[in-house]
C-alpha cells in the first residue's frame, strides 16, 4: 500500500516527452556496464575529529567505498597532510574552506576512480565521475543552509550546473523535510516555502528520492526524552537517466557515530533490500522501466504494481 500511496501522489504531467525518453534511454544504455561505485555522504560536524576518522575509515573498509563527501567539516584548511591523516596517502581530494567554525566542503576519492571536481563552494561540491569506457555521472553533494535566500542561490546553481539527459546524482544534508513522518519530536511540520522551491527543483530536474534502508530518521538533537527531536534531513536523489543506468542503486542510512548525522552509504550497482521514501516525483514511463530492472519490484508483484500505475 505504501508504494501505491507514493505513486497517487507522486505523478506530475510528463516533463520528458517521448523523443526526450528516448534520448535519456539512449543515453543510459553507455551506463549500463558500469563498476560497482559504493559513495559515503556525511555531514561530519568536525572533520578532524579522531573519533569520527576511525569510524570513517572502518566504513571505507568494510564497506569498499570508493568516494566520500564531507560536508561541515569546519575546517580553514585542508592539506595533503591532513589527507593523509584522514584516509591515507591512497586518496585525491578537493577541499573548500569552512566559513568559521560552519560550512566547510571535502571530496576525497580513491586515485583509482577517474573524478574530475567541478565546483566548489561552502556549501556544495559538483564533479563527474567516469562510470564506463564511454560514460560519466554527475554528481552535485549539498549541505543546505537555514538562510531560505541563501538556499534558493545553491538550487539554481544545481538548475544551471545540472543539464543534459546524462545520469545525475544529488545528495547530501539538505537541511529540510519533506513530510510529518519525516520527523518526530519538536514543533509540528509546516509545508513552507522552503519545501516547496525543493519540490520544484524535483521536478524539474526530473530528481527521484532513491529512498533507503535502516534507521528512519538521519538526524538527532542529541537529548533525552520529550525534549529529544529526530527528522530525515539527509537523503540522495537521482534523474531519470540515472534510475535507467543504475536500475539496482541503493541508499543506506548507517549508524550514527561522531556526528549527530548519520553517513549516508550510497551503492550505485546492487542492493537486494526494501527502500523506503516519503515522496518520489518522477516521469511514469521512466518509472516503469527502472522498476522493471530492479530486483525489489519483482519481490513486491511487479504485474499488479504495473497495473495500478497505468489506472493512475
Amino acid at each position: 500500500m505504501w508504494i501505491t500511496a507514493a505513486l497517487r501522489g507522486a505523478l506530475r504531467p510528463s516533463l520528458v516527452g517521448g523523443e526526450g525518453l528516448e534520448r535519456c534511454s539512449c543515453m543510459a544504455k553507455g551506463f549500463l556496464m558500469t563498476l560497482s561505485l559504493n559513495i559515503i555522504v556525511w555531514n561530519i560536524r568536525g572533520v578532524k575529529k579522531k573519533k569520527s576518522r576511525g569510524y570513517l575509515r572502518r566504513l571505507i573498509r568494510e564497506r569498499n567505498v570508493a568516494v566520500v563527501a564531507l560536508m561541515e567539516t569546519k575546517a580553514v584548511g585542508f592539506s595533503r597532510q591532513d589527507a593523509n591523516w584522514l584516509l591515507g596517502g591512497g586518496w585525491d581530494f578537493e577541499a573548500h574552506p569552512s566559513e568559521g567554525l560552519s560550512a566547510g566542503f571535502l571530496i576525497l576519492w580513491r586515485k583509482d576512480v577517474d573524478l574530475m571536481v567541478t565546483g566548489a563552494s561552502s556549501h556544495t561540491m559538483a564533479c563527474t565521475i567516469k562510470t564506463s569506457h564511454d560514460g560519466r555521472m554527475t554528481c552535485y553533494f549539498v549541505y543546505g543552509p537555514k538562510c531560505h535566500h541563501r538556499r534558493r542561490i545553491i538550487w539554481e546553481d544545481v538548475r544551471n550546473s545540472c543539464g543534459g539527459n546524462e545520469p545525475l546524482l544529488v545528495a547530501g544534508d539538505f537541511n529540510l523535510i519533506l513530510a510529518p513522518e519525516e520527523k518526530r519530536g519538536g514543533r509540528r511540520f509546516f509545508y513552507g516555502k522552503d519545501q516547496q522551491d525543493f519540490s520544484d527543483l524535483m521536478q524539474e530536474l526530473q530528481l527521484v528520492d532513491l529512498g533507503f534502508s535502516g534507521n528512519r530518521f538521519t538526524w538527532s538533537n542529541g537529548k533525552q526524552g520529550g525534549a529529544r527531536i529526530l527528522e530525515r534531513l539527509d537523503r540522495a536523489l537521482m534523474n531519470s537517466a540515472g534510475l535507467l543506468a543504475f536500475p539496482n542503486c541503493s541508499v543506506h542510512h548507517l549508524s550514527r557515530l561522531g556526528s549527530d548525522h548519520c553517513p549516508l552509504l550510497i551503492k550505485m550497482g546492487g542492493g537486494d533490500q526494501r527502500q523506503h521514501s516519503s515522496r518520489l516525483l518522477f516521469d511514469s514511463s521512466v518509472w516503469l522501466d527502472f522498476l522493471n530492472r530492479s530486483r525489489w519490484w519483482k519481490r513486491l508483484g511487479g504485474g499488479l504494481l504495473r497495473a495500478t500505475v497505468w489506472r493512475l
